[in-house]
């Protein structure tokens, strides 16, 4: 599922790695999304794995709708990206409504990015500082049985002392 370049290769997605396109007539080598679908994947894996998706910079747009490969529900226009990996607008889509799961590769970026950095968009530097104060003042909650990740997302739903 993770391919070395963006399949058209866009000037703004030169550099990072692809994740999420998927076999059409142009690109008959993509894979099919339905051989990644993961009806055990955990939800609240999935809900930030969907945000992180829908967060992500726009590197290309296009002037056509991309339709769901698995449902045909017209899904997005844009390529998406984090500097990192590029991917389709779409993408969150097959995460969300049909648990398409990302390879491990990938999802271990994700949670490190957002350890690190927080979720992208326009409040970017606000869940930065957020994460941070976590990070450093709640350490009772490693005691839990979670992956390391969720903690701080837990945290960044529920706090609201500002």
């Amino acid at each position: 599922m993770i391919i070395d370049q963006h399949p058209d290769n866009p000037p703004d997605a030169r550099g990072c790695r692809a994740i999420g396109y998927w076999f059409n007539d142009h690109h008959p080598d993509l894979p099919k999304p339905e051989n990644y679908v993961d009806s055990n994947w955990r939800q609240v894996e999935r809900d930030a794995m969907v945000r992180y998706l829908k967060a992500g910079h726009v590197k290309a747009s296009w002037r056509g709708w991309s339709n769901c490969r698995i449902c045909n529900c017209m899904n997005g226009s844009q390529c998406l990206g984090d500097g990192t990996f590029v991917w389709p607008e779409g993408f969150a889509h097959y995460v969300e409504a049909h648990g398409v799961r990302p390879p491990d590769e990938f999802s271990k970026h994700v949670f490190d990015k957002v350890l690190s950095e927080g979720f992208p968009g326009p409040d970017f530097e606000e869940k930065k500082r957020q994460v941070e104060a976590i990070k450093q003042t709640d350490r009772a909650m490693q005691d839990f049985e979670q992956p390391r990740w969720i903690k701080p997302l837990g945290r960044l739903k529920i706090d609201r002392r500002g």
